[in-house]
């Protein structure tokens, strides 16, 4: 009772944008994405919708029932793993997340020309289905190398987000180091500064 009492104590002093963002209403409430970001969800979306269709028109056989649900898994994990990078905690992981994206969007091109060349399917949906798949692989394929760029931009020395070595200062670290090494260092592991001369 008590744990919970004071758990609500630190509830309520903290800010509202921390009690949204702990009860998980922050994502939900603040459009994170940008527009351009929104616009490629829905597009990507759009694209997996229509190879479910197409696949679905396919004739029954072992050959289109094989390519059919390799089409169907890399068309759709690329609309699904793109949603998921754009959810991402951090950069790290949303070019991860980004990297699969475009792995995906490269299968689906192969598979879309694995079935134009057996010719299990031909016409405009083929065409446009092609022609969508290779621009949003270029497109991931940019973005992938724009956000790889960015995050080394990010990690050259003198930046913020680079961490710097510190040596600790604290006693209880320094007690367990070697008395020799410190004595070498002309450093006093009690005091956690230099040795009185």
């Amino acid at each position: 009772m008590i744990c919970r009492i004071a758990k609500n104590a630190n509830w309520r002093r903290s800010s509202s944008k921390n009690r949204e963002f702990l009860s998980g209403t922050f994502s939900a409430m603040q459009p994170i994405m940008n527009v351009r970001a929104a616009e490629l969800r829905a597009r990507v979306k759009q694209f997996a919708i229509r190879v479910v269709k197409f696949v679905r028109a396919f004739p029954s056989s072992d050959a289109t029932r094989v390519l059919g649900n390799q089409l169907l898994k890399s068309g759709t994990g690329e609309s699904a793993n793109y949603h998921a990078a754009c959810r991402a905690r951090s950069r790290a992981e949303f070019i991860a997340k980004l990297g699969v994206v475009v792995e995906e969007a490269d299968e689906t091109e192969h598979w879309l020309d694995l079935i134009k060349a057996s010719e299990i399917a031909s016409g405009a949906e083929l065409n446009w289905l092609m022609g969508e798949a290779a621009e949003l692989r270029a497109i991931f394929r940019a973005s992938l190398v724009t956000a790889r760029a960015n995050c080394g931009r990010d990690k050259k020395p003198g930046s913020r987000s680079t961490p710097t070595h510190r040596p600790s200062h604290n006693p209880e670290i320094l007690k367990s180091l070697n008395p020799e090494i410190l004595k070498s260092l002309d450093f006093h592991p009690l005091t956690a500064s230099p040795a009185p001369k």
